[in-house]
């Protein structure tokens, strides 16, 4: 799948699709739009002002570093830390912890 780029802003974005390994680990921080299998992993986004869409289920999800907004289907644990980043969880009842400052995590 090839990516995209846009300057809306002034600044370039490319939107990328990657699968993270069967239950392993995978970290995104490339301040890109993207969409990544989970695959029962840990996921780790730490970025700036990222949109992550994040398929499948995640045994973990860290995000970190700021204003990312992450949509996942399901995951276990979901970690937040940082500053104005938002997780939208579309299934599941995880264990939250929300270390962060102004972080947002809901189902939609």
């Amino acid at each position: 799948m090839g990516g995209s780029q846009s300057s809306s802003s002034g600044r370039s974005t490319k939107s990328t699709a990657l699968s993270g390994p069967q239950g392993g680990n995978l970290t995104v921080n490339d301040d890109t739009t993207k969409t990544v299998a989970c695959n029962d992993g840990h996921l780790t986004v730490a970025g700036i002002s990222m949109t992550v869409t994040v398929t499948g289920h995640c045994g973990q999800l860290t995000v970190s570093g700021s204003s990312n907004h992450v949509t996942v289907d399901s995951a276990d644990t979901i970690d937040a830390d940082g500053i104005d980043n938002v997780v939208i969880l579309h299934s599941g009842s995880p264990q939250i912890t929300n270390n962060g400052i102004d972080n947002t995590i809901q189902q939609g």
